[in-house]
């Protein structure tokens, strides 16, 4: 687990990533934060009824942008890019593992 953490992040250090912003869940290793140069803009995630993210999350990050946990990142990921105003959004390889 340890060295899928270390390529994860040391695939971000690149030259050209300090013209790009990344958008980062509340959730994602700080590794990755650390290893991008260029700006980065975090989302964290509401799951109504559940202590953690009704509370917690609230709590910790004040004002952030949240979007509805829907159990698939897939679908967050589309979530985010319609709350980020793409018109048209195509989905390749789209995962639905969960039940």
């Amino acid at each position: 687990m340890l060295l899928i953490k270390k390529y994860s992040a040391d695939m971000l250090r690149y030259w050209e990533n300090m013209a790009q912003r990344l958008v980062l869940s509340v959730y994602s290793d700080p590794d990755v934060a650390t290893a991008w140069r260029g700006d980065t803009f975090y989302f964290s995630t509401a799951n109504p009824g559940v202590q953690f993210y009704d509370s917690v999350l609230p709590e910790l990050f004040p004002g952030m942008a949240r979007l509805i946990a829907t159990g698939n990142v897939g679908n967050t990921a589309l979530q985010l890019a319609h709350w980020l105003g793409a018109r048209t959004i195509v989905l390749v390889g789209m995962d639905y593992a969960y039940t």
